[in-house]
């Protein structure tokens, strides 16, 4: 994945999830509220990272060098699972 703070910039992160911290670089995300956190790793790594801090859950992905197209989806998907509205993604 790349351009990571292009999305939280075209999805409007900030305003969708403004009980959030939010940190997004080309290659980094970071979105942490009071019950999950969410981050995301860029190429190479194509990392998802995703914490549900009520049950202490963490879950972490690794999708490699070739994984974009599948951590692009499971980054949406989660995003999805936070409330975060992705038509700005896919108009």
């Amino acid at each position: 994945m790349h351009h990571l703070d292009n999305t939280a910039k075209i999805l409007n992160l900030r305003d969708q999830l403004p009980n959030y911290s939010i940190v997004a670089t080309e290659q980094y995300l970071g979105i942490s509220g009071l019950d999950c956190s969410i981050s995301a790793y860029g190429w190479p790594d194509n990392r998802i990272c995703f914490e549900n801090k009520g049950d202490r859950a963490y879950t972490v992905k690794c999708f490699g060098p070739q994984g974009t197209v599948d951590a692009r989806k499971e980054l949406e998907f989660l995003l999805a699972s936070i409330g975060v509205d992705l038509t700005a993604l896919h108009s």
